[in-house]
């Protein structure tokens, strides 16, 4: 039977290691946090593939993308105001298709701001092909804004900022390498950028 000093000595070391069963519990909610947003990534990554290969292999996607090409192939100031200010049908339905065409940039661009696609995985795909039809299309774009009878000043926003980033942020250079690290600050980044959604 243990004597008196044996049980005073084990009583006393006894709250030396009280911290053993919170630290089991954090480090085990560290792991389940850090599981969650491995799924959620993976999950962004599969949707923006399948929104990869679902517009490239779309006809309606190939043919409103021959519409586009108008404003790289003739980017005269009046071809660019005649599609942006239709007033025929033929130039109507044209510059409908530009619309859609950008519009879809647009969208992608939100889809990443709020989460729902993985920005990082669209610019390892989409990157170069993104900033050249931003780039060919800035004109287009500012003319939209302008129009007297319909101004526009926050028309396709959001597809621009994207592509400055793609083209301005060295992490977006080929050859960088986009990591988890960077799946976990995206979110807050856009957000201070001043173009998260609003609810």
């Amino acid at each position: 039977m243990p004597d008196h000093a044996q049980i005073a000595a084990q009583a006393a070391a006894a709250p030396a290691f009280w911290w053993v069963s919170p630290l089991i519990v954090a480090v085990g909610v560290v792991v389940a946090i850090l599981a969650i947003e491995a799924n959620r990534r993976i999950a962004r990554m599969r949707a923006t593939l399948d929104l990869i290969e679902r517009t490239e292999s779309s006809e309606h996607y190939r043919d409103i993308r021959r519409a586009f090409r108008i404003l790289i192939d003739d980017p005269s100031e009046d071809t660019l105001h005649r599609l942006a200010d239709a007033k025929n049908d033929s130039d109507k339905a044209t510059g409908q298709k530009i619309y859609t065409y950008l519009n879809h940039y647009e969208l992608v661009a939100i889809g990443c701001n709020a989460g729902i696609l993985d920005e990082d995985y669209y610019a390892v795909w989409m990157r170069s092909t993104l900033v050249r039809d931003w780039e060919g299309a800035r004109r287009f774009i500012e003319i939209c804004r302008e129009r007297p009878n319909r101004k526009n000043p926050a028309a396709f926003v959001n597809f621009q900022k994207m592509a400055e980033r793609f083209r301005d942020d060295p992490r977006y250079r080929r050859g960088s390498q986009h990591g988890s690290a960077r799946s976990f600050a995206g979110p807050l980044r856009r957000w201070t950028d001043g173009i998260w959604p609003s609810a």
